[in-house]
C-alpha cells in the first residue's frame, strides 16, 4: 500500500480488522482513544496533556493536575462516552435521534455554565435557542429533532457496504456535517 491512504482505504483496513468483541475493539482503539481525546482537546487549548488524557482513559482518575477543571471533566466525559459506545459499535447498532442524544449528554454532562441552563438548555437534549457557527445559523430549533431524524435515516439507508464504500459513506457523512 502506498503512503497516501484514501478514505477507501482506511474503511477497508479497519473491515480487515474483523472486530467482533469489546476486548479486540480495545486492542484495535488503544492508543487512537487517548490520541483523539487529547487532540480533540488541544482545539480548544484544554491545557490537558496526553499524559494526564491516557491516565483518565486507563484509571478513570488524573494525579499531579493543577489547570482548569472542566477540561479536565470534559476529558472524562470522552472516556465515559467512549465506555458507553463500545458494544453500540460491536452490535453495529443505527446511528439514531436517541443515541446522538445520549452521546450529547454523556460529552457535556456536569459542563454547561449558567447561561446554557438558565435559556434552558440541558446536555442530552436538542438546542432549544438559535446559535451561530461562523457565518451560518444552522437549523432552527423548533426543526433540529425533525432534521436529526431525517439524516439518521438517510444514513441509516446507505449502501455503505458496498465496494464503494469511500464515496458513498464519506458523501453521507459530508451531508450530514452540511446539514
Amino acid at each position: 500500500m502506498s503512503d497516501n491512504i484514501t478514505f477507501t482505504d482506511a474503511v477497508i483496513l479497519w473491515r480487515d480488522k474483523k472486530i467482533c468483541s469489546i476486548t479486540n475493539l480495545e486492542s484495535v482503539l488503544s492508543d487512537f482513544k487517548i490520541i483523539f481525546a487529547y487532540n480533540s482537546n488541544k482545539i480548544e487549548a484544554a491545557g490537558v496533556s496526553i499524559s494526564h488524557t491516557r491516565e483518565i482513559f486507563e484509571t478513570g482518575k488524573v494525579t499531579e493536575y493543577t489547570g482548569d477543571l472542566k477540561p479536565l471533566l470534559e476529558t472524562y466525559n470522552q472516556k465515559v462516552c467512549y465506555d458507553f459506545l463500545k458494544e453500540k459499535v460491536i452490535n453495529k447498532e443505527p446511528l439514531t435521534g436517541e443515541l446522538i442524544c445520549q452521546i450529547h449528554e454523556k460529552l457535556t454532562h456536569g459542563c454547561y455554565d449558567e447561561v446554557r441552563i438558565s435559556k434552558g438548555e440541558r446536555p442530552g437534549e436538542y438546542k432549544k435557542n438559535y446559535y451561530r457557527v461562523g457565518l451560518s445559523v444552522g437549523v432552527p430549533p423548533e426543526d433540529v429533532e425533525e432534521e436529526i431524524d431525517f439524516i439518521c435515516k438517510e444514513l441509516s439507508e446507505a449502501k455503505i457496504e458496498s465496494v464503494d464504500v469511500g464515496s458513498t459513506l464519506m458523501n453521507s457523512l459530508l451531508y450530514f456535517s452540511s446539514r
